[in-house]
C-alpha cells in the first residue's frame, strides 16, 4: 500500500506545480475581483463568510473546531480529487477554488472579526499557543498542493482512481488534519475569554 503511494507521490511534481500555480494565479484574480463589493459572488461569499463560517469556528471547543475545519478543507480538496476524472474539469475546478479562494481572503479582510491579536501583553504560555499554530497550519499549503497534483493526475495511465484516492487518504488527509488543529489553536488563542478553550 505504502510503496504504491510513494510511486504515485514521485511522478506528482509536474502536475503539482502546475496546478499549484493555477491555484495561485487564480487566487490573485480571486483578491482583484472582491475589490467590487456589489458584484454578486463577492456579495454571496462575504454573506457566507459572515453567518456561516466565522461563527462556526468561533466556537467554544479547540477540538470542535478542529473538526469543523478539517471537514470543510478535507471537504473542498476530495472534490477537486473526485473532479479529477477528466483533466478539463479538474482544471477547472482548481481554477474555481484559486478564485473563491481570492474572493475569500479579501472579504475576510472587510470583517469586523471577533478575534484580536493577544499582543505583547499575552501570557508566555498563550504565545507559544499561537505560535504553534500557526507552524502547525503551515503543513496545510503542501496537503493543497499534493491535492491539486492528484486532481490532474488522476486521467494518468500510470495509476487508477484507487490509487490516486489512497494516496489523498495515506498523505493528504493526516496533513489536513493536523494543519486543521494548529490553526484551530491560533484561532483560539484570539478569541474572547469565554471563547478559550
Amino acid at each position: 500500500m505504502f510503496p504504491r503511494t510513494y510511486d504515485v507521490l514521485t511522478q506528482l511534481w509536474p502536475d503539482l506545480l502546475w496546478g499549484s500555480l493555477l491555484l495561485l494565479s487564480t487566487t490573485v484574480l480571486g483578491w482583484i475581483v472582491a475589490k467590487s463589493r456589489s458584484f454578486l459572488p463577492v456579495r454571496a461569499i462575504s454573506w457566507w463568510m459572515s453567518n456561516v463560517v466565522l461563527p462556526l469556528v468561533g466556537c467554544r471547543s479547540w477540538g470542535l473546531r478542529t473538526v469543523i475545519i478539517f471537514v470543510n478543507n478535507a471537504g473542498i480538496l476530495a472534490a477537486l480529487v473526485a473532479a479529477g476524472v477528466w483533466r478539463p474539469l479538474a482544471t477547472v475546478s482548481i481554477a474555481a477554488v484559486g478564485w473563491t479562494l481570492g474572493i475569500a481572503l479579501r472579504v475576510l479582510g472587510r470583517i469586523h472579526l471577533d478575534w484580536a491579536d493577544p499582543g505583547p501583553q499575552a501570557s508566555v504560555r498563550l504565545r507559544r499557543h499561537i505560535r504553534a499554530g500557526v507552524w502547525i497550519n503551515l503543513l496545510e499549503p503542501p496537503a493543497i498542493a499534493a491535492t491539486v497534483g492528484l486532481a490532474l493526475l488522476r486521467t494518468s495511465r500510470n495509476f487508477d482512481s484507487q490509487e490516486i484516492w489512497l494516496t489523498f487518504l495515506v498523505w493528504v488527509a493526516p496533513l489536513l488534519a493536523v494543519a486543521a488543529g494548529g490553526e484551530a489553536l491560533w484561532i483560539g488563542a484570539g478569541l474572547p475569554r469565554r471563547s478559550k478553550t
